[in-house]
């Protein structure tokens, strides 16, 4: 039977935590077989949890407002979010990464090709040092600055628009660490989203802050594979390290 998200609702009892627990409601209605293709569209069928103020994870929705809301450097709000529709097995890419599942998955990047005159742009991106919180400034003349990570996304959308590149490299501490990025899909669901918002292939490698907060680069690869216009990949297995891989960009004449 399928079941349609209704509400979430804080109980009223406390938690051993101290915290009231969540409690999820659903009604159980037509099985998936009964339904429309209209009706099986605005089924809730996944759910998560995304910390921060920023997007939620791609193709999301998230609920407001935050079932803990935030307190400036103390605690990040937390949301649930959630996905709509019904994927059918015709059209779903069944791969061994999760996050690429759905209808078709996200919008690939096209394959590589110099321009007819030869040409071929990278912008590279280094240490962007993102949070799970907004971030906070360093190394900066701009006042106030109560919000790096916002001032980050901005200074690279002028960027983008500027260069018109033809590939995004990422190359390591998309995450800042040192406490502060201990969600890490949270924070990579934001890093690149001035990246896919424009529609540009997009590669990321790995820097020493990135791994510092326990997702294991591994586990970060699979989720920036999830992320529109990804060309991220893990690498051979018998070479030492995650995201050591090799770009193919081909010629403008077939």
């Amino acid at each position: 039977m399928s079941a349609a998200w209704h509400r979430v609702q804080k109980s009223t009892r406390a938690s051993s935590a101290g915290l009231a627990p969540l409690f999820l409601w659903y009604k159980a209605e037509k099985t998936a077989q009964e339904m429309t293709d209209v009706e099986k569209n605005d089924l809730v069928t996944e759910l998560d949890v995304t910390y921060g103020e920023d997007v939620p994870w791609y193709g999301f929705e998230r609920i407001s407002p935050p079932t803990t809301p935030e307190i400036k450097s103390k605690r990040q709000s937390v949301y649930i979010t959630f996905r709509r529709g019904v994927k059918r097995t015709s059209l779903y890419i069944m791969s061994a990464n999760p996050y690429l599942n759905g209808p078709l998955g996200p919008p690939r990047a096209p394959p590589l090709h110099f321009s007819k005159d030869g040409k071929f742009r990278i912008l590279q991106v280094a240490d962007l040092h993102f949070s799970v919180s907004r971030g906070e400034c360093r190394d900066t003349i701009i006042s106030p600055c109560e919000a790096s990570d916002n001032l980050t996304s901005t200074l690279l959308a002028k960027v983008l628009d500027a260069e018109r590149p033809d590939l995004v490299v990422f190359t390591g501490d998309q995450l800042n660490g040192q406490g502060t990025s201990w969600d890490a899909k949270s924070v990579l669901a934001k890093f690149a989203k001035v990246v896919t918002q424009r529609k540009i292939p997009w590669a990321a490698v790995f820097g020493n802050h990135d791994e510092e907060d326990g997702d294991a680069k591994r586990d970060q690869v699979r989720y920036m594979q999830g992320l529109p216009y990804s060309l991220v990949q893990a690498g051979p297995t018998d070479i030492h390290g995650v995201g050591n891989y090799i770009l193919k960009v081909k010629s403008a004449d077939a």
